[in-house]
C-alpha cells in the first residue's frame, strides 16, 4: 500500500499517524497515573472539576486538569461545558474491585521497571537476551517474588487479564467428554473453578508447586469445590498426573519450542489415548492484519524469552510431542483454546 492509499483509507497523513504512535507512550503514562491516583473511583457517582479531584487525590489542580483534559481527549474521561469531568465507559475500566477492571493493568503496562526493560529491546533483538535481565539482572519472575510492590501489581494484573480469559473458555467448551481436568501450572485454580462450577460432573486436578497450591487452599474452599479438586504438586518439565484432560492457560506462551515441547511430551506420556489437550493462548493470524497477540508477542520476547503462536507454529510443535491439533476454538476473549488428541 502506498502512502497515498494508506492516507485515504486513515483518513490521516502517515507523519500525522507515526506521531499518534510516538505518542502512545505518554498515553499509556497519563492512564497509569490515573489509575494509581483512583480518578475512575472519584469520578464513579458524579462528575467532579479538576480542583474537587485535587483535593480528594494531594495533586495539583492545574497539573491534574491538564491530565483529566488530555485523558478526555483520547474517551477515557469526558469534559463538559462546566468543566467538570465525568466517567466514559473507557474510563470505567480503571475503576477498582470491579468484574471488568484493568486498573492494576495499566499500572503495570506503564510502570518504570516495566519500562526499563523494553528500553533494552534492540539489545534483545540482537542477541536473544531478555530485555528484563539486562536491566534488572536477573530473570522476569525471581525480580517479581524478590520486589513485594511489583509482585504484588504483576499478580492483580493477571486476575485482570484472567478474568474474561476464564468465562470465555468455559463458555466456549464442551467438558462434558472428559472425566477429570489436570489444570497444569493453574495457580490458584481460578480457572478450574470456573470449569468445574459450569459442569458439575467434571473432576479436577490443579498441579502446580507446593508454594502456589498453599496459596490455592483457602480460594477453592471459598468456591466450595475442595471436594472435587485434587491437589498435586511438582514441575511439569519432570511429570504430570495422569488423566484424560488437560489445560494450559497462558502457559505455553512463557516458552521456546524446545522447553515448550518438553512439557507437551511430559503431558503425552500422562494423557490417556482418548484424551484432551486444550491449550489456552492467542493464535496469531498469518499475514499483515492486526492482531494483539502480535504485540503481546514483543513483550513475551523482551520479558520472559517467550513466544506467542501461529496455528501452524501450534501444529508442528504439538507434533513433535506426538499430538495432533484437532481445531482452534475461538473464545469471546482475545485467546482461542487450542485442543489436541494423542496422535
Amino acid at each position: 500500500m502506498s502512502a497515498s492509499q494508506h492516507e485515504a483509507a486513515t483518513g490521516l497523513p502517515v507523519h500525522a499517524q507515526m506521531i499518534q504512535i510516538f505518542m502512545a507512550p505518554w498515553i499509556a503514562q497519563a492512564v497509569r497515573a490515573a489509575a494509581e491516583l483512583h480518578l475512575a473511583d472519584h469520578l464513579a457517582e458524579q462528575s467532579r472539576t479538576a480542583s474537587d479531584l485535587a483535593s480528594l487525590t494531594g495533586t495539583r489542580s492545574d497539573a491534574l486538569y491538564r491530565l483529566l483534559r488530555a485523558l478526555s481527549a483520547v474517551g477515557v474521561f469526558a469534559q463538559d461545558e462546566d468543566g467538570k469531568f465525568a466517567m466514559t465507559p473507557l474510563g470505567a475500566t480503571l475503576k477498582s474491585d470491579t468484574d471488568d477492571s484493568l486498573r492494576y493493568a495499566a499500572i503495570y503496562s506503564a510502570a518504570q521497571w516495566h519500562w526499563d526493560a523494553w528500553n533494552h529491546i534492540v539489545h534483545t533483538l540482537k542477541t536473544g537476551e531478555t530485555g528484563w535481565s539486562v536491566a534488572h539482572g536477573e530473570d522476569y519472575f525471581p525480580f517479581l517474588e524478590r520486589n513485594e510492590e511489583a509482585g504484588r501489581i504483576f499478580n492483580n494484573t493477571m486476575v485482570e487479564f484472567a478474568r474474561p480469559v476464564h468465562h470465555g473458555v468455559t463458555a466456549a467448551y464442551d467438558f462434558s467428554q472428559i472425566r477429570t481436568l489436570v489444570d497444569v501450572g493453574g495457580g490458584q485454580g481460578a480457572l478450574l473453578t470456573s470449569i468445574l462450577q459450569a459442569n458439575p460432573g467434571l473432576a479436577g486436578i490443579l498441579f502446580d508447586a507446593p508454594n502456589v497450591l498453599d496459596q490455592a487452599k483457602p480460594f477453592l474452599a471459598e468456591a466450595g469445590i475442595t471436594d472435587r479438586v485434587e491437589l498435586a504438586s511438582g514441575s511439569f518439565f519432570e511429570t504430570v498426573p495422569s488423566a484424560d484432560g488437560y489445560i494450559l492457560c497462558h502457559i505455553m506462551h512463557d516458552w521456546q519450542d524446545e522447553p515448550a515441547r518438553t512439557i507437551l511430551t511430559n503431558i503425552r506420556r500422562a494423557i490417556t489415548e482418548n484424551g484432551r489437550l486444550l491449550l489456552v493462548d492467542s493464535v496469531i493470524p498469518e499475514g499483515g492484519e492486526f492482531s494483539p497477540g502480535k504485540i503481546l508477542d514483543l513483550e513475551m520476547m523482551v520479558a520472559v524469552n517467550g513466544r506467542e503462536r501461529t496455528e501452524q507454529e501450534f501444529r508442528d510443535l504439538l507434533g513433535k510431542a506426538g499430538f495432533r491439533l484437532a481445531r482452534v476454538i475461538p473464545t469471546a476473549s482475545q485467546s482461542s483454546i487450542i485442543e489436541a488428541v494423542p496422535a
